[in-house]
């Protein structure tokens, strides 16, 4: 999925390579619903991605092909990530999401908290 999803987006091989890497470090390539528990705030999904950071629904962040290009388009506003080490452009695009529209360019819906940035000590 991560793979078709960056095709479709339209990236190259480098934008696959980070997102499958930043999948297998977060998820282990597994689309985790909530944990309870063992939970990491509200983190879900091949990415953990948050619906509270302003990532999308449950619905959303755990349905492979939205979440990677939610990924993908959060890769693409960090600068030079092509030529950051692997760790460093998986890490500053998990942490620069700022979009208010969805993958498919719909207003993003609000959330019950507000989008957090690079300053978000969750994101340190």
């Amino acid at each position: 999925a991560i793979i078709e999803a960056t095709k479709k987006a339209g990236m190259d091989e480098r934008a696959a390579v980070v997102a499958i890497a930043t999948s297998l470090q977060e998820s282990k390539l597994e689309n985790l619903g909530h944990l309870g528990d063992r939970n990491d705030h509200d983190s879900q999904g091949l990415f953990q991605q948050r619906p509270s950071s302003g990532w999308g629904t449950v619905e959303q962040i755990t349905d492979p092909e939205y979440s990677t290009t939610a990924f993908l388009e959060g890769l693409q506003q960090v600068e030079g990530w092509q030529d950051m080490p692997l760790t460093k452009a998986a890490q500053t695009s998990r942490c620069r999401h700022t979009r208010s529209t969805t993958p498919s360019g719909k207003p993003r819906p609000p959330t019950s908290s507000p989008s957090t940035g690079p300053t978000d000590p969750a994101h340190r």
